[in-house]
């Protein structure tokens, strides 16, 4: 069983220009393997569910942008509007929930960090959903679907493989049924008692700490609640605190954030000043957007053409990286390994 505490080398060297690619071939087709099982455990869920799956573009505008809108990639193609690499298909689900119920999409979802460690990656795989339910149905559709994706890949992924990546199967089983509790944000500043003021954000540290005093490592818990500055601007004010939003950031043992979402603002005039004040619009204008960029969408939630909803999104790697229990991201991510063993990039990896 590998240790959370003090995660084992990398399989490779870049220091000295050698790569164990034997090692790392054989890392990486076990990890994709149990990539192939997650995503199959979210198809099934979405047929079981009745979840109508869409399919969203990848060259966007700013509305393809998650949180961070600095993270986003820019593209030379001459477009004034669409000219990102894709964050989020969230805006598109919405849309199309004025013809379904219940939808969902698999995209990749690209973030351009300083660097990649760890923690950070430019692209992994996201599952995203979207339905006509509130926030406390959507907590239970997080709960469920990540419950199933561990289910299927303990159907799924052969013997061999779960113990090549040295995978805990007593914590995997664990999981298939695991409870997800809630934790408000507002609560958890109150149990980090000093470390964390009220309005910031939570840094992983922090995340780890939380599931340590709440589960002792065992479960992942739901963050609700945050306040309203640090998160999107289509959030839900939450009725018993107006400074929070209906959000949420499901976090895993040792892996930390794994899925966001929210339920939706359905007010048009609220939209529009929560837009207007954010600070990701104040870029999109500086860069030379207006708000017309954002008019369909914000006079569709004004007409009313869409019903209450609420939506999420789990990055694959990130639960992957939970089933392994692994620190590094990087070691559960099969485009960075792939890149990696075909020396298509210089990653700045090393062993230790």
């Amino acid at each position: 069983m590998p240790s959370a505490d003090n995660d084992r080398a990398l399989p490779v060297e870049i220091a000295g220009g050698n790569i164990d690619r034997e090692g790392l071939r054989k890392r990486l087709a076990c990890v994709n393997e149990i990539y192939h099982a997650v995503e199959a455990g979210f198809a099934e869920y979405l047929r079981e569910n009745n979840y109508v799956t869409v399919s969203t573009p990848s060259i966007v505008s700013t509305i393809g942008a998650c949180e961070n809108w600095q993270t986003l990639f820019t593209l030379d193609n001459g477009s004034e509007i669409f000219r990102y690499l894709t964050q989020t298909g969230q805006l598109y689900l919405e849309g199309a929930l004025i013809d379904c119920a219940k939808v969902a999409c698999v995209i990749k979802s690209f973030r351009k960090e300083a660097i990649q460690d760890e923690r950070h990656i430019w692209e992994f795989h996201l599952l995203e959903i979207e339905g006509a339910y509130d926030f406390e149905a959507l907590l239970r559709e997080m709960a469920a679907i990540y419950r199933k994706l561990h289910v299927s890949v303990l159907a799924n992924v052969g013997k061999a493989a779960r113990t090549t990546l040295e995978c805990d199967e007593d914590y995997l089983r664990s999981q298939c049924d695991a409870e997800v509790r809630p934790v408000s944000y507002t609560e958890c500043v109150e149990k980090l008692d000093g470390r964390l003021t009220w309005g910031e954000d939570l840094s992983p540290a922090d995340e780890r700490a939380i599931v340590e005093m709440t589960t002792s490592g065992k479960a992942p818990i739901f963050v609700t609640r945050f306040p309203t500055a640090i998160k999107f601007f289509n959030m839900e004010t939450d009725p018993a605190d107006p400074r929070c939003v209906l959000s949420v950031d499901l976090i895993l043992p040792v892996a930390g954030e794994a899925a966001g979402g929210a339920q939706r603002i359905r007010n048009g005039a609220r939209l529009k000043q929560r837009l207007s004040e954010s600070e990701m619009y104040r870029h999109h204008v500086a860069g030379g957007g207006s708000y017309a960029d954002f008019k369909p969408y914000v006079d569709m939630i004004e007409q009313e053409r869409t019903p209450l909803h609420s939506g999420c999104g789990f990055g694959a790697e990130r639960i992957i990286q939970g089933i392994l229990r692994r620190k590094d991201i990087r070691l559960c991510s099969t485009d960075y390994m792939s890149k990696l063993l075909f020396s298509w990039d210089s990653l700045g990896i090393r062993g230790g």
